[in-house]
C-alpha cells in the first residue's frame, strides 16, 4: 500500500511529526523537508484560526486537499527542484504566512535475493531463489518501485554465462542454471534498472554472491 509522507505544522511554524516520530520545533525562516516525486500529505494545526478556511498556494507544486481537517497533498514533479516557498492563505485570499520547503530525492532502493544483499549463498538457497526483490531500506514510507530489467552472470571456472531478464521473476533459463551451479561459482546481478514513483529510471547497486556449499 502507498503511504504518504505526513507532516503537521502550525501557522506559527511549529512542526510535529504526524507519524509518531520525535517532535520538532520549527522556528520562522527554517524549512520543512519533503520528498521529490511522491505525494507528501501535510496537515496544518493551530488554535487561533479556522483551519477549514486555510489553503496552501504555490505555482511550482501540485497541491490538493485531502480528506480531513486542513490536510493537503503536496507533490513536486520537477526532478531538479530543491526548494520552494508555500504561501498560507485564507480562502478569501488573505495571506497568513509563508513556509519554505526543501525537497530531497528518494534514496535508492536495495536489491535482494531471498533477503540476501551479496556475500555467501548456498546451493539450497540457489534452488529456492525465484526472483530479485526490490525494497526500500531505512525509508519511513511505503512506496512502489518497479524492477524494469537486470542481468545475471555466472562465473564458472573460466567461463561466463550471462542472462538478461525483464521484471523481478527469474526466467526459465536462469532458474535452470541456478539449479545446476556448483560450489565455487560466483553469481552476480547487475545492470539493475528500477523505475521510481515519479517515473525516473535508476540503475542501483549490483549483488555478488559466492556459492559456498
Amino acid at each position: 500500500m502507498k503511504k504518504f509522507a505526513l507532516i503537521i505544522f502550525t501557522l506559527f511554524f511549529s512542526l510535529q511529526s504526524f507519524a509518531g516520530a520525535k517532535n520538532l520545533r520549527l522556528i520562522p525562516k527554517m524549512a520543512v523537508a519533503l520528498y521529490l516525486g511522491i505525494e507528501n500529505q501535510v496537515q496544518l494545526i493551530g488554535d487561533k484560526i479556522d483551519l477549514k478556511d486555510v489553503v496552501l498556494d504555490c505555482n511550482d507544486l501540485v497541491i490538493s486537499e485531502a480528506k480531513g481537517n486542513a490536510q493537503f497533498i503536496v507533490l513536486c514533479k520537477d526532478k531538479e527542484r530543491t526548494e520552494v516557498k508555500i504561501t498560507i492563505r485564507s480562502k478569501a485570499g488573505k495571506k497568513l504566512g509563508k513556509l519554505k520547503v526543501i525537497f530531497i530525492p528518494i534514496p535508492n532502493p536495495q536489491a535482494t535475493v531471498l533477503g540476501l544483499k551479496s556475500g555467501e549463498i548456498t546451493k539450497k538457497q540457489c534452488d529456492k531463489a525465484k526472483k530479485l526483490k526490490i525494497e526500500m531500506v531505512d525509508f519511513p514510507f511505503d512506496i512502489k518501485v518497479e524492477l524494469v530489467r537486470f542481468t545475471m552472470k555466472m562465473f564458472v571456472g573460466g567461463d561466463i554465462i550471462e542472462f538478461r531478464n525483464k521484471g523481478e521473476k527469474f526466467n526459465g533459463a536462469m532458474t535452470k542454471w541456478l539449479g545446476k551451479v556448483k560450489r565455487g561459482a560466483t553469481i552476480t546481478f547487475d545492470n539493475i534498472e528500477v523505475e521510481m514513483p515519479n517515473g525516473e529510471k535508476r540503475t542501483i547497486a549490483p549483488l555478488v554472491f559466492n556459492l559456498v556449499e
